[in-house]
């Protein structure tokens, strides 16, 4: 990571017993895939301290470390004190030109997002968030709070003032909060996501909220979902519950949906490659209900079965339907 000509100063004393104390430490890379420059306090004492800078010239130096195709440049400033019971670090970061290749991500970050962090870490695994801000392009986000062993937890906000930024078939803003509770072995969160003047492929959204109890994150994240809204004036819900079974998979089973008079429930699992694979059933009471989204007046019912299935790596379906009374009127 540092250049060979790597520059380093330091100051302390050896004791006979073996015993090393750094009073103080300088690191000085100039021209390395990370430049740093910096100073140390006491280190080998019961305490210890050290004030520096990162410099990240070009960002896609480093990919084997990050695993990620950025490109950019990036500076952080931070400071960290130790003692018998923990550390406490403060860091800021900004970065310029900034592509992370992943489109919604580089949408919402732009290329000169910013960075700050406040946090000490104790010994026994608590985090203890002072303050966190991302400053974005197209979100704002900040946290605070406490994570690990007896801790309340850390809550988190963030902002999508443009959908439409993100999709342009999507209107209005996205707020989204959540709580991070638990410890590291163990930890949980709940997610709520609010929408504001929204729409939907033109159909317009109110009071729309999406309520997650996540668990499971250090081993198989499983979730249980619930969505609420007026779409186009009906109202809607819907209720899953997640597992993520493998690498891109996703179980939802079970699988509940209502839209004024139409209900729908079953399986199904979301698979890497992009297909589903499952059983919906669904009804239509009044076909008259979904007008809006049909294009035409229909009356009467209808009930249908989908089957969904993967062939060659291709999205197949198999769908049998049976209507009473459906028609137009007249």
């Amino acid at each position: 990571l540092v250049d060979p000509r790597i520059r380093i100063a330091a100051r302390g004393s050896i004791t006979r017993a073996g015993r090393v104390v750094i009073d103080h430490l300088a690191v000085d890379a100039p021209a390395a895939l990370v430049s740093a420059k910096g100073t140390g306090e006491d280190w080998g004492a019961e305490s210890a301290s050290v004030v520096g800078t990162l410099d990240i010239p070009d960002l896609s130096r480093l990919h084997a470390l990050t695993h990620q195709s950025l490109t950019g440049e990036g500076g952080v400033a931070f400071s960290a004190d130790w003692n018998g019971s923990g550390a406490d670090v403060r860091a800021s970061a900004e970065f310029a030109q900034l592509s992370t290749n992943v489109a919604t991500a580089d949408i919402l970050l732009g290329t000169s997002p910013k960075l700050r962090l406040a946090a000490s870490f104790g010994v026994d695994g608590r985090v203890d968030v002072e303050q966190l801000i991302l400053s974005g392009k197209e979100i704002a986000m900040t946290a605070s709070g406490a994570f690990g062993p007896e801790a309340p937890g850390i809550d988190w906000r963030a902002q999508l003032p443009d959908l439409a930024a993100v999709d342009p078939s999507l209107e209005g803003a996205l707020e989204a909060m959540g709580r991070l509770t638990g410890t590291p072995d163990e930890p949980a969160a709940t997610v709520r996501f609010t929408l504001t003047e929204a729409a939907v492929a033109g159909y317009p959204v109110s009071a729309g909220q999406l309520d997650a109890v996540i668990k499971g994150l250090a081993t198989q994240p499983a979730a249980d979902v619930t969505l609420e809204a007026q779409i186009a004036g009906l109202p809607a819900r819907a209720t899953a519950e997640l597992l993520f079974e493998g690498p891109g998979a996703i179980r939802i089973d079970p699988l509940e949906l209502q839209l004024a008079s139409l209900v729908a429930e079953g399986a199904a699992t979301l698979k890497s490659t992009g297909a589903a694979v499952g059983e919906i059933s669904a009804s239509i009471g009044n076909l008259a209900d979904l007008a809006t989204f049909i294009g035409k007046p229909l009356t009467g019912a209808v009930d249908a079965d989908l089957s969904l299935s993967e062939s060659g790596g291709r999205q197949m379906a198999e769908v049998s339907v049976s209507a009473v009374g459906a028609g137009l009127p007249g």
